[in-house]
């Protein structure tokens, strides 16, 4: 994952608003080395001096990239075996961001490096060499609209791991969001329409325990142990609880039967999420700002909203063929 977003970093930071339509790929390379050349390179070495990028139906393409990590990240090797994109950009692009993008990442890892222990560093070589992790993304702004449509994210990891998602963002505002700081009051008035979020979990989630057990102990339980069979006791009654306007039975079913797996939910999740107005984060807030907020308190801004759920764990299906 950290590969991912090293790659998600370096592709973002060509996002430059002076470009036209038609990318050109040499400069997108030209004005990454001024933005980033010092702040990913140690001493006066610049790690993308010799990217070499070419056009090829449309899209600019990199291959074969290793990249040394910046100073101050963890001492690592960005590699992929390719990267390519094609980006459109608005008059004026907030945040550098383009207004459409679609970008493919393809073998991203990243290889620890550790100076002075050779033997060590190989071993961990080996061990990053056998995951890597692959990503589609494709997304359109619409600023007259104001509107996000994100077609696709796609990642997966060679150990099985893998997130798909797609959606669509209403009264979105992208300057709103890359100012500094950003503008919340703004933000908090975008509204999701719908959303299609499958994940399959064939480690990820106890990979990132670190970060979900400090949201939950102690909180829910003095120890580790104790902290998610309470968190899992409060989500099934939770899931119980959710009204009939909202979610089937059968989304209940699904839904209490993946948290009745936790630690350990090896399989695939399926949400749908469809609205009728759209749901913002200014129409649920109210609630939340009285404490922790009930399904009744949440009725009148959850109307029109429409969640199902299906779980497949490994035994009850192809989950390769069925993603």
């Amino acid at each position: 994952m950290k590969a991912l977003l090293a790659a998600g970093l370096l592709l973002c930071a060509t996002a430059a608003p002076v470009l036209g339509s038609q990318a050109d790929c040499q400069a997108d390379l030209d004005l990454l080395r001024a933005a980033l050349g010092d702040a990913f390179a140690p001493d006066d070495a610049n790690p993308f001096a010799a990217l070499e990028p070419v056009s090829e139906d449309g899209r600019c393409v990199l291959r074969d990239l290793a990249v040394q990590m910046p100073d101050g990240a963890a001492p690592g090797m960005l590699e992929a075996q390719e990267i390519s994109w094609r980006a459109t950009w608005p008059d004026e692009a907030p945040g550098g961001v383009p207004q459409s993008l679609v970008l493919d990442v393809s073998g991203a890892r990243m290889v620890p490096q550790l100076r002075d222990m050779a033997d060590m560093a190989y071993q961990m070589r080996l061990t990053a060499e056998l995951s890597s992790t692959d990503l589609h993304l494709d997304y359109a702004i619409d600023p007259a609209a104001k509107r996000l449509v994100l077609s696709s994210l796609d990642v997966a990891q060679t150990g099985g791991n893998r997130l798909a998602l797609s959606g669509t963002v209403e009264n979105f505002d992208l300057a709103a969001l890359t100012a500094q700081p950003p503008q919340l009051d703004k933000v908090m008035q975008f509204r999701l329409t719908d959303l299609d979020l499958r994940l399959r979990n064939a480690g990820l989630f106890e990979s990132m325990a670190m970060l979900w057990l400090s949201a939950i102990q102690p909180q829910f339980g003095d120890t580790p142990e104790a902290a998610v069979d309470n968190v899992k006791a409060w989500l099934t009654e939770q899931i119980g609880a959710m009204p009939d306007y909202l979610v089937t039975q059968d989304s209940r079913v699904a839904m209490a039967a993946m948290v009745a797996t936790l630690p350990h939910p090896e399989g695939v999740m399926h949400l749908k999420l469809s609205t009728e107005n759209g749901i913002a984060g200014q129409d649920v807030m109210p609630a939340f700002l009285l404490g922790r907020p009930t399904w009744a308190m949440l009725e009148q801004p959850l109307a029109g909203v429409r969640l199902s759920a299906d779980w497949q764990p490994p035994e009850a299906c192809d989950c390769d063929a069925d993603w």
